[in-house]
């Protein structure tokens, strides 16, 4: 009979090195999953703060609409008693300026140039002379808005003299500087 030789194969050693592999790729693991549920919980916070504020700007949102909706419904009800006209003044390359009359959001216009002043005058007397007495006994605010650096002096004096001259007792004038 013939003797075989056998290889052996000692597995304490190989199972030494599996244990140990095995060790580090749990101790990895759980310092993996450590730190992805500190990332989740920072995360989370985060969010519930995102979510507290967002709710705070809706609540803020909320109030500013009832502000506004209240602002509106105001203006309306003063639209129904009173009667606002703006006045305003444009001018042309061609040395002709247009003046904006707005009733109510109804909108006329008066154009005149240098040789046509007195007509500009009369006409926009005439226009808010007319817009006053179907006013009936309804307050008037005029607002007259202008640029100083666009318009010209002589058209501030003749608005102006016009407005002053204007008579009422619920007439008020306002002028607004723009800028």
């Amino acid at each position: 009979m013939k003797r075989r030789n056998s290889i052996g194969i000692e597995l304490t050693p190989l199972l030494d090195v599996i244990l140990i592999l095995l060790f580090l790729v749990i101790t990895q693991n759980n310092a993996e999953t450590e730190r992805i549920a500190e990332e989740y919980k920072t995360s989370e916070q985060q969010h519930i703060e995102n979510e507290s504020r967002l709710e705070a700007e809706l609540e803020n949102s909320r109030l500013q609409t009832a502000d506004a909706e209240n602002i509106i419904s105001g203006y309306e009800s003063f639209d129904e008693y009173s009667v606002i006209i703006a006045v305003g003044i444009t001018r042309r390359s061609d040395g002709t300026r247009t003046v904006s009359l707005s009733e109510n959001g109804e909108i006329s216009h008066i154009s005149y140039g240098w040789d046509s002043l007195r007509y500009g005058e009369n006409a926009l007397r005439a226009e808010l002379e007319n817009m006053i007495s179907s006013a009936e006994d309804r307050p008037v605010f005029i607002s007259f808005n202008y640029d100083e650096n666009d318009i010209y002096l002589r058209d501030y004096q003749l608005i102006a003299s016009v407005l002053d001259d204007l008579d009422g007792d619920s007439l008020f004038i306002k002028y607004n500087k723009l800028t």
